[in-house]
């Protein structure tokens, strides 16, 4: 079948593509560099309508191997197509605009697979790129810290109750952890990482290494940029479907000891999607009600519905102060200074004794009457406005 051998490999690469034929060269070659060299690539070309086939077939190595779709599948079926036609123990999904920043990623992580069969799959951080150079490390991708170790499952659990707990690109996971998962969910579009790695961790423990050995690719046309800018309803929703989708998984696997950390973590988004509709008017975040309902239909039972609901009220105004002070940042970055103040002076309203807004005013004022440009010694403090908004 496409030209693989009778002799399976240990690892399979999953390299998803659609019209990212531009950056597929870089992605597989960063594979076939790898020092570790047991592995196929399987090039899933969704039906791209660009120059993916003649892109593959460049690729003299008898490793790599170039399937096309007949029609488009769409990113969940192609990624679950591309799973079920690998031969190896272990399975690498990767898009085509990522890549592998170690030579040595590969072999790291099989060794640690080896020797550790109750590790289900192990991550690193991910470095950020764009147009080809290095950015900084992806800083939720780094959360268990600087040291290599071993993760608790329910430790990842935890974590997946607020965020996706690791960067897609960086996962090498046993193909046991694909069977044992069985069908992926047709109602999601994407998030289906965030899911992935929560069930992984009901059933195994994760390996971490804290070298950020691998690329996460930022630029304008990639999946989420995309999904967010063209479908925006449906990208934050399916975010909180995600949530309780594994929430369910969870409850099913009767892991009690994470439950409140799902209760806390769906009352911190929610709150966070109702204050970007007050704060930036997004109509395509829920209203009150519609956020009342949608917690009572999922949440399981009337207890943990109220808790939920209760979350959200108690954190709303320190919230709100957050909103306002991010959407002021983003003003101020602008050189919109007069709606920067206003968003800032609305924060303070709300929490008379935050400091950064106060900052932000200052400095807005200087650069009005000065022209004196502090933005560079304030990126620190709107990145962490930015990490709370989007975590």
């Amino acid at each position: 079948m496409w030209g693989m051998g009778a002799i399976e490999p240990k690892v399979s690469f999953v390299v998803l593509c659609y019209k990212l034929s531009h950056f597929l060269d870089a992605c597989v070659n960063s594979i076939l560099a790898q020092s570790y060299g047991d592995f196929e690539v399987l090039i899933m070309d969704d039906c791209s309508p660009d120059n993916t086939p003649e892109v593959a077939k460049q690729f003299k190595d008898p490793r790599v191997i170039h399937i096309r779709n007949e029609t488009n599948l769409g990113f969940v079926p192609n990624f679950n197509k591309g799973v079920e036609l690998t031969r190896g123990r272990y399975v690498w999904a990767i898009s085509a605009d990522d890549c592998l920043r170690s030579r040595s990623v590969l072999q790291k992580y099989v060794d640690f697979l080896d020797e550790n069969p109750q590790v289900g799959f192990v991550f690193c951080p991910a470095m950020g790129l764009i147009d080809g150079k290095e950015t900084e490390v992806n800083d939720w991708s780094a959360w268990p810290g600087r040291q290599d170790r071993i993760l608790n499952g329910h430790e990842v659990l935890r974590r997946s109750a607020y965020t996706c707990a690791a960067c897609a690109p960086a996962i090498l996971a046993r193909k046991e952890c694909y069977r044992r998962v069985g069908g992926f969910p047709s109602s999601l579009a994407r998030c289906i990482d965030y899911y992935l790695w929560a069930l992984f961790a009901t059933m195994y423990d994760v390996g971490y290494f804290a070298e950020p050995m691998v690329y996460y690719r930022e630029h304008t046309t990639n999946m989420e940029k995309t999904a967010a800018r063209e479908m925006p309803s449906s990208f934050y929703s399916e975010e909180l479907l995600v949530s309780w989708l594994v929430k369910k998984e969870i409850e099913k696997a009767g892991i009690r000891s994470v439950s409140s950390d799902f209760i806390r973590g769906l009352a911190e988004t929610y709150t966070r999607r109702l204050v970007a509709r007050e704060v930036k008017n997004w109509q395509y975040v829920p209203t009150w009600d519609a956020v009342s309902k949608e917690v009572r239909d999922n949440a399981s039972n009337a207890e943990e519905a109220e808790e939920i609901l209760r979350l959200i009220r108690i954190g709303w105004p320190s919230a709100l102060a957050t909103g306002h002070a991010w959407h002021g940042a983003d003003y101020y970055q602008a050189g919109e200074y007069d709606k920067a103040i206003a968003e800032f002076r609305s924060s303070l309203e709300l929490n008379p004794w935050a400091i950064k807004p106060r900052i932000y005013i200052g400095a807005s004022r200087l650069e009005q009457m000065f022209g004196v440009r502090l933005f560079p010694l304030l990126k620190v403090l709107q990145k962490g406005l930015a990490s709370w908004w989007v975590k």
